[in-house]
């Protein structure tokens, strides 16, 4: 069950016993900076290890743990982390896959220099159609 955690306040036992809320470092009043995210949502992932992301609005937080538990339950969940894999490692992967050495030369040459990009920023490139057509005269 997707969980929100609330970045700028903790809770400690007062002297009475009672539970009591504490600004953490990150409340304004103690440094942190006043527009910053507040809410944190949590859940686990499907390795079993916690995953976070922050939000400005506590229910903007619970909406997204929600989404994403449900994302865990569809089988369709796809980690933040993911978007940071290198696009070369995920492309040498794919292209042992190509029987056509054609293909395989076409493919590498139309990739161009990938060591640096990610997966996020490959998807967001232009195509090479794209590229080489932009080049034509009017």
């Amino acid at each position: 069950m997707a969980s929100v955690r609330d970045l700028w306040f903790t809770e400690v036992k007062g002297p009475d016993g009672k539970p009591v809320k504490k600004k953490t470092k990150k409340h304004p009043d103690n440094g942190g900076n006043k527009d910053a995210n507040r809410w944190q949502a949590v859940w686990i992932g499907p390795d079993g290890r916690e995953c976070t992301k922050t939000h400005r609005l506590k229910e903007d937080a619970k909406n997204y743990g929600d989404d994403q538990e449900a994302d865990i339950r569809r089988g369709t969940y796809i980690s933040p982390a993911d978007g940071k894999t290198k696009f070369e490692k995920v492309f040498q992967s794919w292209i042992t896959t190509r029987k056509d050495p054609a293909s395989v030369i076409r493919y590498q040459v139309s990739t161009g220099s990938t060591s640096s990009r990610t997966l996020e920023t490959a998807r967001s490139a232009p195509s090479v159609r794209a590229r080489s057509t932009s080049a034509l005269p009017s």
